[in-house]
């Protein structure tokens, strides 16, 4: 799925989307969230994608996933940043900052930092 957003075939995602039903399984039921949740965003519709990254991180916490909601508060973050809500988007940065710390994700600190230096900047 991510693949095809980045390739900008977000009209083929949006089918295959359309085509799968929710399963039953928690996980993959979130997944499907998670895919709602990246076309949202890459079609510029940040407060839904917003919306349903909280959706996505809530179900991986209950799931007991902890990269995939970190992925996701990240995820949510960077809506919130680009929509000017920097409190919010401060408070799941940070969030998703201490659950990615442990593992040395490297690449979701970096990106992580990047967003809250963003926000930062924005408030002096």
């Amino acid at each position: 799925m991510p693949i095809l957003l980045a390739a900008g075939e977000a009209d083929r995602a949006d089918r295959f989307v359309g085509a799968t039903t929710p399963a039953r399984a928690g996980g993959r039921r979130n997944a499907l969230v998670n895919v709602r949740a990246m076309m949202a965003e890459a079609e510029g519709r940040l407060g839904q994608a917003a919306n349903l990254y909280d959706e996505a991180a809530k179900g991986w916490k209950g799931l007991g996933l902890v990269p995939r909601r970190a992925e996701s508060l990240l995820c949510q973050g960077r809506c919130l940043v680009h929509l000017g809500r920097f409190a919010e988007a401060t408070e799941r940065l940070k969030d998703a900052r201490d659950l990615v710390q442990p593992l040395d994700a490297r690449f979701l600190l970096n990106e992580i930092d990047q967003l809250l230096a963003k926000v930062t900047a924005r408030g002096s």
